[in-house]
């Protein structure tokens, strides 16, 4: 009896071994682990300080976070008295002497209780020092305060080790996994539409593309548009399904019920299995656009707690408009930096694509800043997207109130959004090795500090200022896609790309977006920028427009042939992409840009070159050109207007045009008021000479 209970406790033991086991093993595969990579920073001067960041979704249960640091350090440290200290969100957690050697790895991880969801700040703080003999007495020397003495490595990385939570069955949860850094990175979402080709359909997927691209953080992988059916829709974790209802599957539209969607369009939160789906539909082609751009309103998304909700004619589904005003502020409270040498303050200034920095633009910094700096050689200096406008020496007699004033320069040639530096070198006399609190030098930069920005309209069709002509007042420039009458999936990958990049710039959901066939009444086409996407034999637009083009297809549509900018050869010309800016045919005024190839492989792959920020550098001119084997060549074929006495710019100008408008309504009064004074002199006088009259005659 004895021994059976025995057994029988063994058994338990290991059956209860043996789920710990599974428990254990099934949480492991839970957790997932996603890793930042860090950008090279350089330590230099005795004191510096770099800022990395990272970010932690909402949906992340944080189990760890490590940094593994990698750097080379110059032999200039002395590694017994100089230091690095690494702080998340202003906190230290962690401090190391550095090694005077080069391939060196430090791992640490990053306590949980200081990380915070969102945005969370890595800064690393280095104090170097290069001791002499007199360090027996406690003194320590300066040699060069720029020299760089430590480089942390961009293989440098931070490692969040996370489980995600269950999911809370609303909209506003399956729309943050959507936009999920995990999820963008893994590219495991989609936007899905039907098989039909509506165009109500693929109009309010290119409003949600857009607004989901603005919204996610990883700006460089594009959200793929995918038709039901694609056998790729099912290794996706998260998918925003847009269909009208009368398309929709048996299997999903089993998820809405009886549910009439005839004067109103949904937003569901569905799981199916282990996919999260957001589902759009309507039987109405205006409600399911609105509801697209519902869909591109982050806020909206982000307030929306309900696992359904309704759209119809009432709901106010667009942005706030932006206001760019002409005085701008850069800090509302003011901004304080401390360190001796070189510390920095940067300003983000928002400015619609289509906006660019006009003359008599300029910067006003009103400034404070510690009276034990070495006159000499402080100073500060103002950056615009990194490029210095202006420096001004410090001064001790103005420490208290100072004020620097600088012009922005014309030649800067910034539009869209740009950063704005104030740059301080706080130097000081005789710096001991360890700076005490009262010696540490500082600068202030007060809240009257000022930005007069004056803008003009960008109307030049290159791709220098791309995506200019498309975007207007921070939404869409009545953009009128022109797609083949049979679409492929090159075709939606093509416009997918395009809107993601178009999104990123978009500042509101603003604006108007219609897709057309080919075969589109060219009416349709009047004061609209128009965007042609297809080939020679798909795209009747693009048949018809062929001898305006710059790079022009053979008489048979089989590929590109030379011109005056460039040699092609026969079959080479069948293998390249094209992007095309002209003028529209159908109005002046509008822009018309080409996305063709001799076939759908070809224009998707120069849909590529404009799908993401980080190609936008190599583009330029009018025309570009790209192969299969990723060489991308830019050329202008539009000659450059020469404008005498620069004066049109000065015109274009928003403040000018209402001066010159003000001038011209005071002068008109003028003269209306001189005239009626005139007219009541006259009247005056001749009412004397009858009365004279009469009395000469009596």
């Amino acid at each position: 009896m004895m021994i059976t209970k025995l057994r029988w406790t063994r058994l338990l033991f290991f059956v209860l071994l043996f789920c710990c086991a599974v428990q254990a093993a099934s949480a492991e595969e839970a957790e997932q682990k996603i890793v930042h990579s860090l950008s090279t920073q350089s330590m230099s001067g005795y004191q510096s300080m770099n800022d990395q960041y990272f970010e932690l979704e909402s949906y992340w249960e944080i189990t760890k976070v490590l940094l593994q640091l990698q750097y080379d350090a110059s032999p200039l440290v002395d590694e017994q008295l100089s230091s690095m200290t690494l702080y998340v969100n202003g906190t230290p957690f962690h401090s190391f002497r550095p090694a005077a050697e080069n391939h060196q790895e430090l791992t640490v991880a990053i306590p949980s209780k200081l990380l915070v969801e969102g945005v969370n700040t890595l800064s690393l703080q280095g104090n170097r020092t290069t001791s002499t003999d007199e360090q027996l007495y406690n003194v320590c020397t300066v040699n060069d305060e720029r020299d760089n003495w430590m480089t942390v490595k961009d293989s440098s990385t931070i490692s969040i080790h996370y489980v995600s939570k269950p999911s809370q069955q609303h909209i506003s949860d399956g729309y943050e996994r959507f936009i999920g850094l995990d999820t963008s990175k893994a590219s495991s979402h989609a936007v899905v539409v039907s098989d039909e080709q509506s165009a109500a359909e693929l109009e309010a997927a290119l409003y949600s593309i857009a607004g989901l691209s603005k919204a996610k953080s990883s700006g460089d992988k594009q959200i793929p548009l995918l038709i039901e059916g694609d056998q790729e829709i099912a290794s996706k974790q998260v998918v925003l399904y847009i269909s009208k209802l009368v398309h929709l599957p048996a299997s999903i539209k089993a998820q809405l019920g009886d549910t009439e969607l005839a004067d109103r369009a949904i937003i569901k939160h569905v799981q199916l299995g282990g996919q999260t789906m957001l589902l759009v539909a309507s039987n109405n082609d205006e409600l399911l656009v609105k509801a697209g751009r519902y869909v591109a309103n982050q806020e909206l998304m982000e307030q929306t707690t309900l696992a359904e909700k309704y759209i119809d004619e009432d709901t106010d589904v667009l942005t706030p408009a932006v206001q760019v005003s002409q005085f701008i502020k850069l800090t509302e409270t003011g901004d304080k930096l401390t360190g001796p040498m070189h510390q920095e303050k940067e300003y983000y200034i928002a400015l619609p694509a289509n906006q660019s920095i006009a003359e008599a633009s300029k910067i006003r910094l009103d400034l404070r800043y510690a009276q034990n700096l070495n006159f000499d050689r402080s100073l500060v200096t103002v950056l615009i997207n990194n490029k210095p406008i202006g420096s001004k020496k410090l001064s001790e007699v103005m420490a208290n109130q100072d004020m620097l004033e600088l012009p922005i320069p014309k030649n800067l040639d910034v539009n869209g959004n740009f950063t704005v530096k104030a740059a301080f070198d706080l130097e000081i006399d005789h710096t001991p090795c360890t700076v005490t609190q009262d010696q540490m030098p500082w600068a202030y930069i007060d809240s009257t500090s000022m930005l007069q920005l004056n803008t003009v309209d960008r109307s030049d069709l290159l791709f220098n200022y791309y995506p200019a002509n498309f975007m207007r007042g921070g939404g869409f420039n009545a953009i009128a896609i022109v797609m083949p009458e049979q679409l492929t999936e090159a075709d939606y990958r093509s416009v997918a790309n395009i809107f993601h990049l178009l999104g990123r710039y978009a500042q509101t959901n603003h604006g108007e977006i219609h897709v057309y066939q080919d075969s589109v009444d060219e009416t349709a086409l009047d004061n609209k920028h128009i965007i042609a996407i297809g080939s020679y034999q798909n795209n009747a637009l693009i048949r018809k427009n062929n001898e305006q083009l710059y790079f022009k297809f053979d008489e048979r549509g089989a590929g590109f042939i030379s011109n005056e900018k460039k040699s092609i050869e026969t079959e080479y010309g069948k293998r390249i992409g094209s992007l095309q800016l002209l003028p529209s045919p159908y109005s002046d005024g509008y822009g018309m840009m080409l996305v063709t190839g001799a076939e759908p492989q070809y224009y998707e792959l120069a849909s590529q070159a404009i799908a993401s920020e980080s190609t936008l550098w190599k583009l330029y001119g009018d025309s570009i050109v790209v192969d299969k084997d990723g060489h991308l060549s830019a050329y202008r074929f539009k000659e450059e207007l020469q404008q005498s006495g620069g004066m049109l710019p000065i015109f274009e100008r928003d403040d000018v045009q209402s001066f010159v408008l003000s001038a011209m309504l005071t002068i008109i009064i003028a003269i209306v008021a001189l005239l009626l004074l005139t007219r009541k002199h006259w009247r005056r006088r001749r009412k004397n000479d009858e009365t004279n009259s009469k009395q000469l005659s009596i």
